[in-house]
């Protein structure tokens, strides 16, 4: 028991710190380890070493950005807060997970749409699976059926292409 509210302690620190931090209390060292920018800075930038740019800071990366703001503060070099440096994120940048979130969103939400939808080519109605030409259910919605839903959710939703039209700034 003494481990885990050791364990307990520990990440109550660690997230009041962060809550700290993204408040804009903390000082934050203005590049990652490696020399990289990070938050508006980063925009732009060819990071190859973690897979693109660090627009948004892991935890981890917040920590340690935390810790060298304090050596680098006692060496006089510029420091900069979580939301200074975050100034002008918002619309038109999301994260990957939030990316894949809302993919998986859009394709459950094509899956229901498609039932509701007649199909032009074989005829089954709402809540009917397309049929292939020996009557037996198809595998897939045919393409237009498919094609006319994405359409109806993608507006509904506010994606153009692959991509949100509008990423709400919050």
């Amino acid at each position: 028991m003494r481990s885990s509210a050791s364990a307990v302690r520990e990440n109550g620190e660690r997230m009041g710190l962060l809550a700290r931090i993204v408040d804009g209390e903390v000082p934050l060292a203005t590049a990652l380890p490696g020399g990289d920018p990070w938050g508006v800075a980063a925009r732009g930038s060819d990071r190859r070493d973690y897979g693109g740019p660090a627009i948004v800071p892991t935890v981890w990366q917040l920590l340690r950005l935390a810790q060298d703001a304090k050596r680098v503060g006692a060496g006089g070099k510029e420091t900069t807060t979580y939301p200074e440096a975050m100034d002008g994120i918002g619309i038109g940048w999301e994260s990957k997970a939030a990316t894949a979130r809302r993919r998986r969103e859009r394709d459950a939400a094509v899956a229901v749409e498609v039932l509701r939808l007649t199909c032009e080519k074989c005829g089954a109605n709402d809540g009917q699976q397309c049929k292939t030409r020996n009557g037996w259910a198809a595998d897939s919605a045919h393409v237009g059926r498919q094609r006319q839903a994405e359409t109806h959710v993608d507006e509904r939703l506010g994606f153009l292409g692959e991509n949100p039209v509008a990423v709400p700034d919050v």
